[in-house]
């Protein structure tokens, strides 16, 4: 996941810098894959979108034969969900690791005051 992406997607780091924002989504990617092991989560969002795209070229196939430019728009459309769903998804497993990340970094402001 490239968490550059998610620059000024988060409204709780939107009041920062980009580099702020860039350090922190770099330390949300960590405690969301490493720390709380929600990389599972993350291929099963993968593997849902596959088969989202698979779904709609098969049904298009299906329905107006296989030589068809139906199936070439049916792909297109599936890779644009795919990406809206992979970003929402990943957004949303991330935002776990951001709001991990920001409390420790408070807790760590707070304790060193």
């Amino acid at each position: 996941m490239n968490t550059k992406h998610y620059i000024n997607y988060f409204s709780e780091i939107k009041d920062k810098s980009k580099e702020e924002q860039a350090q922190l989504l770099e330390q949300a990617r960590f405690e969301t894959f490493a720390k709380l092991k929600l990389s599972g989560f993350s291929a099963l969002n993968l593997l849902f979108s596959l088969l989202i795209i698979a779904a709609l070229t098969v049904a298009s196939a299906i329905q107006f034969g296989y030589p068809s430019l139906y199936n070439i728009v049916a792909l297109i459309i599936g890779l644009g969900i795919q990406h809206y769903f992979l970003k929402w998804a990943d957004g949303r497993l991330l935002k776990k690791g951001l709001l991990k990340a920001m409390s420790e970094q408070n807790d760590s402001h707070a304790k060193g005051n």
